[in-house]
């Protein structure tokens, strides 16, 4: 089980995002988690992504929304006529701030903005489109702070 520091970091993006999947809430924590490495050098989270074939993922999500039932309300939704688990803030966190640090809310306020109005598809595009990762990744850790560097040297690379 992860620590709460997680669960408050998905109860963030959640009371400004609104209702999601589980799978968008997991893209959006990934998200946050590479922003906040590129703007201040430090991950938001200890997350071990794992690359999919269309996708990146973690078991840990749904197991903190299952570790925390008091922060997480689940449902299901209809889809473009299909049923879809769904899930939220708590309605005890909808108008209370549960995060203190300004630079995370920061991060979190910039990834929401920004990606919430894409439909699931240009969403998972624009992920998927956010860094480098080969093919032949399928399966394995993601390394963020590596990826990062060598982000950093390609970028370096870039403006001579």
């Amino acid at each position: 089980m992860y620590s709460n520091h997680l669960a408050q970091i998905m109860v963030a993006i959640l009371q400004r995002n609104g209702k999601c999947s589980p799978e968008r809430l997991s893209m959006l924590v990934f998200i946050c988690d590479w922003v906040s490495l590129l703007r201040r050098q430090k991950r938001l989270t200890e997350v071990k992504w794992i690359k999919t074939s269309s996708a990146v993922s973690t078991p840990i999500i749904r197991e903190t929304i299952e570790s925390y039932p008091d922060h997480f309300v689940s449902s299901t939704v209809l889809y473009d006529g299909v049923s879809r688990d769904a899930i939220e803030a708590s309605p005890v966190f909808l108008n209370t701030p549960i995060l203190a640090d300004p630079e995370t809310i920061k991060v979190i306020d910039e990834v929401v903005r920004v990606t919430k109005k894409y439909d699931a598809y240009s969403f998972l595009g624009n992920v998927l489109g956010l860094f480098p990762v080969k093919t032949t990744d399928t399966g394995k850790v993601i390394d963020l702070n590596k990826t990062y560097q060598e982000y950093l040297k390609f970028k370096a690379r870039g403006s001579r």
